[in-house]
C-alpha cells in the first residue's frame, strides 16, 4: 500500500541539529551538535499525519545523507526521507526562508536588511512549540481524510 500522507520537508542544519559550521577537513558526513530544542517532539507528532522529508544540502553528497542519517539515528529521530532534491511538499520548514507574498519590491528590502544571526539568537524552545500550535489549530478546521 503507498503512503498518502502529504509531505513537509525540514531543513537540518539550524533546525532540527544545532550547526556551527562544518568541522574543517572533517565534510559534510562529520556532523556534530545538539538537537533543537523540541524538534524531536514536533518531528515525532508531525509524521503521525505526514510524510518528513529532510531537505538539505548536506545530502548533496553520499557521505552527508550518510552523516545526516547516522545523526538522526543516534538522536532517535524518524524521518521518512533525506535529499538534497526539493521536492512536492505543502510546506517547507527552513532557517533560511522568506515566504514570498508577491511583492518583489519586499523581498528585495528584506534580503537588503538581512544579516545571518547565530544560532543562539535564532532559537528558542518556543520555535517548535508554535509550528506544532498552528498544525493543532489548523487541523481543527480540515476537512476529515
Amino acid at each position: 500500500m503507498s503512503d498518502v500522507r502529504q509531505t513537509i520537508c525540514i531543513d537540518f542544519d539550524n533546525v532540527i541539529h544545532s550547526y556551527g559550521g562544518w568541522d574543517s577537513g572533517q565534510g559534510p558526513g562529520h556532523i556534530t551538535g545538539t538537537v533543537i530544542p523540541g524538534a524531536k517532539e514536533a518531528i515525532a507528532e508531525l509524521r503521525r499525519d505526514y510524510k518528513i522529508i529532510v531537505l538539505s544540502a548536506r545530502a548533496s553528497s553520499p557521505a552527508g545523507a550518510r552523516g545526516i542519517a547516522r545523526w538522526l539515528k543516534e538522536h532517535g529521530i524518524e524521518v521518512d526521507h533525506i535529499t538534497a532534491i526539493k521536492l512536492p511538499a505543502i510546506v517547507y520548514v527552513d532557517d533560511r526562508a522568506l515566504r514570498f507574498e508577491g511583492d518583489w519590491a519586499d523581498v528585495l528590502q528584506w534580503i537588503r536588511e538581512y544579516t545571518c544571526v547565530d544560532d543562539r539568537a535564532l532559537r528558542s524552545e518556543g520555535d517548535w512549540s508554535r509550528l506544532l500550535e498552528r498544525e493543532r489549530k489548523h487541523k481543527t478546521h480540515r476537512e476529515p481524510r
